[in-house]
Protein backbone atom coordinates (compact mmCIF):
# COMPACT_ATOMS: atom_id res chain seq x y z
CA UNK A 1 0.00 0.00 0.00
CA UNK A 2 1.34 3.48 -0.84
CA UNK A 3 2.58 5.53 2.07
CA UNK A 4 0.40 8.20 3.63
CA UNK A 5 2.73 10.85 2.26
CA UNK A 6 2.42 9.51 -1.29
CA UNK A 7 -1.38 9.26 -1.09
CA UNK A 8 -1.63 12.77 0.34
CA UNK A 9 0.63 14.20 -2.36
CA UNK A 10 -1.41 12.47 -5.09
CA UNK A 11 -4.63 13.88 -3.62
CA UNK A 12 -3.18 17.39 -3.47
CA UNK A 13 -1.97 17.18 -7.06
CA UNK A 14 -5.41 16.03 -8.20
CA UNK A 15 -7.34 18.55 -6.15
CA UNK A 16 -5.38 21.79 -6.31
CA UNK A 17 -4.24 22.56 -9.82
CA UNK A 18 -4.75 26.35 -9.52
CA UNK A 19 -7.59 26.43 -12.04
CA UNK A 20 -10.44 28.88 -11.78
CA UNK A 21 -14.06 28.10 -12.62
CA UNK A 22 -13.63 29.99 -15.90
CA UNK A 23 -10.70 27.76 -16.85
CA UNK A 24 -12.94 24.75 -16.33
CA UNK A 25 -15.66 26.04 -18.65
CA UNK A 26 -16.74 23.58 -21.31
CA UNK A 27 -17.16 24.33 -24.95
CA UNK A 28 -20.26 23.78 -27.07
CA UNK A 29 -22.14 20.85 -25.57
CA UNK A 30 -24.54 20.40 -28.48
CA UNK A 31 -22.14 18.19 -30.45
CA UNK A 32 -21.28 15.78 -27.62
CA UNK A 33 -22.21 12.18 -28.33
CA UNK A 34 -22.13 8.92 -26.43
CA UNK A 35 -23.01 5.52 -27.82
CA UNK A 36 -25.09 2.87 -26.05
CA UNK A 37 -23.35 0.11 -24.07
CA UNK A 38 -21.95 -2.72 -26.17
CA UNK A 39 -20.66 -6.20 -25.44
CA UNK A 40 -18.16 -8.13 -27.55
CA UNK A 41 -16.60 -11.59 -27.55
CA UNK A 42 -12.99 -12.12 -28.59
CA UNK A 43 -11.82 -15.70 -28.21
CA UNK A 44 -12.47 -16.54 -24.57
CA UNK A 45 -12.64 -12.88 -23.57
CA UNK A 46 -15.92 -11.10 -22.89
CA UNK A 47 -15.63 -7.34 -23.30
CA UNK A 48 -18.25 -4.82 -22.16
CA UNK A 49 -17.97 -1.08 -22.84
CA UNK A 50 -20.38 1.14 -20.93
CA UNK A 51 -20.69 4.93 -21.37
CA UNK A 52 -20.21 6.85 -18.13
CA UNK A 53 -21.07 10.31 -19.51
CA UNK A 54 -19.12 13.31 -20.74
CA UNK A 55 -16.65 14.77 -18.25
CA UNK A 56 -14.02 17.51 -18.12
CA UNK A 57 -11.72 18.88 -15.43
CA UNK A 58 -9.91 22.17 -15.36
CA UNK A 59 -8.49 23.22 -18.70
CA UNK A 60 -8.88 19.72 -20.15
CA UNK A 61 -11.25 19.26 -23.06
CA UNK A 62 -14.46 17.36 -22.46
CA UNK A 63 -14.21 13.60 -23.00
CA UNK A 64 -16.79 10.87 -23.37
CA UNK A 65 -15.82 8.39 -20.66
CA UNK A 66 -16.39 4.65 -21.07
CA UNK A 67 -15.77 1.89 -18.59
CA UNK A 68 -14.34 -1.17 -20.33
CA UNK A 69 -14.61 -4.48 -18.44
CA UNK A 70 -12.88 -7.64 -19.66
CA UNK A 71 -13.71 -11.04 -18.25
CA UNK A 72 -12.29 -14.40 -19.20
CA UNK A 73 -15.07 -16.87 -19.97
CA UNK A 74 -15.43 -19.70 -17.45
CA UNK A 75 -13.06 -17.89 -15.09
CA UNK A 76 -13.33 -15.40 -12.26
CA UNK A 77 -10.65 -13.05 -13.62
CA UNK A 78 -11.91 -9.56 -14.40
CA UNK A 79 -10.23 -6.28 -15.28
CA UNK A 80 -11.76 -2.86 -15.86
CA UNK A 81 -10.60 0.64 -16.64
CA UNK A 82 -12.03 3.92 -17.87
CA UNK A 83 -11.18 5.49 -21.20
CA UNK A 84 -11.79 9.07 -22.33
CA UNK A 85 -12.49 9.63 -26.01
CA UNK A 86 -13.25 12.86 -27.89
CA UNK A 87 -16.67 14.08 -26.78
CA UNK A 88 -17.77 14.69 -30.37
CA UNK A 89 -16.60 11.43 -31.96
CA UNK A 90 -16.63 8.20 -29.93
CA UNK A 91 -18.19 4.78 -29.53
CA UNK A 92 -18.18 1.86 -27.15
CA UNK A 93 -16.30 -0.11 -29.84
CA UNK A 94 -13.52 2.53 -29.91
CA UNK A 95 -13.22 2.36 -26.12
CA UNK A 96 -12.97 -1.45 -26.22
CA UNK A 97 -10.36 -1.30 -29.02
CA UNK A 98 -8.35 1.24 -26.98
CA UNK A 99 -8.39 -1.03 -23.95
CA UNK A 100 -7.30 -4.07 -25.98
CA UNK A 101 -4.52 -2.06 -27.67
CA UNK A 102 -3.25 -0.83 -24.31
CA UNK A 103 -3.28 -4.30 -22.74
CA UNK A 104 -1.57 -5.74 -25.81
CA UNK A 105 1.20 -3.14 -25.56
CA UNK A 106 1.50 -3.78 -21.82
CA UNK A 107 1.81 -7.52 -22.51
CA UNK A 108 4.34 -7.19 -25.33
CA UNK A 109 6.31 -4.08 -24.22
CA UNK A 110 5.79 -3.21 -20.54
CA UNK A 111 8.62 -0.64 -20.46
CA UNK A 112 7.31 1.13 -23.56
CA UNK A 113 3.83 1.20 -22.01
CA UNK A 114 5.23 2.59 -18.76
CA UNK A 115 7.04 5.35 -20.67
CA UNK A 116 3.84 6.36 -22.47
CA UNK A 117 1.73 6.34 -19.31
CA UNK A 118 4.21 8.43 -17.33
CA UNK A 119 5.24 10.81 -20.12
CA UNK A 120 4.87 14.45 -19.19
CA UNK A 121 4.31 13.81 -15.48
CA UNK A 122 6.23 15.50 -12.71
CA UNK A 123 8.51 13.46 -10.47
CA UNK A 124 5.84 13.52 -7.73
CA UNK A 125 3.13 12.35 -10.14
CA UNK A 126 5.37 9.52 -11.43
CA UNK A 127 6.02 8.38 -7.86
CA UNK A 128 2.30 8.47 -7.04
CA UNK A 129 1.44 6.51 -10.20
CA UNK A 130 4.11 3.89 -9.57
CA UNK A 131 2.81 3.42 -6.02
CA UNK A 132 -0.80 3.15 -7.17
CA UNK A 133 -2.60 -0.18 -7.21
CA UNK A 134 -3.93 0.71 -10.67
CA UNK A 135 -0.60 0.06 -12.41
CA UNK A 136 -0.10 -3.22 -10.57
CA UNK A 137 -3.60 -4.36 -11.51
CA UNK A 138 -3.00 -3.46 -15.16
CA UNK A 139 0.25 -5.46 -15.19
CA UNK A 140 -1.48 -8.43 -13.56
CA UNK A 141 -4.35 -8.28 -16.07
CA UNK A 142 -1.96 -8.15 -19.03
CA UNK A 143 -0.52 -11.50 -17.89
CA UNK A 144 -3.84 -13.29 -18.45
CA UNK A 145 -5.31 -11.13 -21.23
CA UNK A 146 -2.10 -10.97 -23.33
CA UNK A 147 -1.98 -14.70 -24.15
CA UNK A 148 -5.66 -14.56 -25.17
CA UNK A 149 -4.87 -11.68 -27.54
CA UNK A 150 -1.91 -13.59 -28.98
CA UNK A 151 -4.25 -16.52 -29.68
CA UNK A 152 -6.60 -14.40 -31.85
CA UNK A 153 -4.10 -11.89 -33.30
CA UNK A 154 -3.62 -13.59 -36.70
CA UNK A 155 -7.35 -13.70 -37.42
CA UNK A 156 -8.17 -10.23 -36.11
CA UNK A 157 -5.63 -7.47 -35.54
CA UNK A 158 -3.05 -8.65 -38.08
CA UNK A 159 -5.68 -9.27 -40.76
CA UNK A 160 -8.13 -6.37 -40.33
CA UNK A 161 -6.33 -3.82 -38.18
CA UNK A 162 -8.95 -4.18 -35.43
CA UNK A 163 -9.38 -6.60 -32.56
CA UNK A 164 -13.15 -6.78 -32.72
CA UNK A 165 -15.12 -8.21 -35.63
CA UNK A 166 -17.48 -6.03 -37.65
CA UNK A 167 -17.43 -2.33 -38.44
CA UNK A 168 -14.46 -0.49 -36.89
Amino acid sequence: MPSFRTRTRAWLLRTFKGRSKEDAAWEDESTWVSSPPQAFRLGSLEIAATPMGVKAAGANRASAVYEVRITKARDSQTWSSRYGLPATDNSARQAAESALDELDQLWRDPEGWRGQVLAGMSEDEVEAMEDSPSMRLDLRAARWIGPELDAVRAGTRDRTGAWLPGEP
